[in-house]
């Protein structure tokens, strides 16, 4: 199967095929293009067929979010560029508001999308819209060997790592530091679920 690869100018959101654990071989076919057909509906969207499980198979479905208020290669660019961001810091909130809608289903999300949460987990963090914002570092931990309440022991990379083709997302735990108004967080995004701490900085 020939995996799609989240491009700078999109946020993919991959939804586990819950037909696939809950069908038997006979009935897996149409129950996964049942499944597929109501997430189309539910969110207007055009999801695909993936598979983001290396080794073992894990089915989803896989779709690029669309009608973005700002365009994401603007916002997630210069982020994930490394460089100081003072405009648009608004833009992040609406994104993370689409991507919102998703949490009713098993979701996950490649790199811009982790990036989406991350960000908003700091701004909630701080009770406001920061006036700066800046990724210092950007990792991937495999799932199965991260452990929670762990992060600020975990030696990252001095590196803004690439994204990762969606084959391996079923096992990937996004990690970021980023600096907010000279404050410094670790974000974990694993799937949905966000884990956050302030290594140092403003208290």
């Amino acid at each position: 199967m020939l995996q799609p690869i989240e491009n700078a100018n999109q946020i993919f959101v991959v939804i586990i095929d819950e037909a696939y654990r809950y069908s038997d071989d006979h009935s897996y076919p149409q129950a996964s293009e049942k499944y597929r057909q109501a997430l189309d509906q539910e969110f207007q969207s055009d999801f695909r067929t993936a598979n983001i499980g290396p080794g073992a198979d894990l089915p989803a479905f896989v779709t690029a979010l669309n009608n973005v208020p700002t365009p994401v290669e603007v916002v997630l660019g210069l982020f994930f560029s490394g460089a100081l961001i003072k405009n648009n810091l608004d833009a992040w909130g609406k994104i993370y508001s689409r991507l919102r809608c998703f949490f009713s289903r098993p979701v996950l999300f490649a790199r811009n999308g982790a990036a989406v949460l991350a960000v908003q987990a700091i701004f909630d963090e701080l009770g406001k819209l920061p006036k700066t914002i800046e990724l210092l570092r950007y990792s991937k931990e495999d799932s199965l060997g991260y452990h929670k309440n762990n992060l600020a022991e975990i030696k990252l990379d001095k590196v803004i790592s690439d994204n990762s083709p969606i084959i391996f997302l079923s096992h990937v735990v996004h990690l970021f530091e980023i600096e907010a108004d000279g404050s410094i967080f670790r974000v974990a995004i694993d799937g949905k679920d966000v884990e956050i701490i302030r290594v140092n900085g403003k208290i």
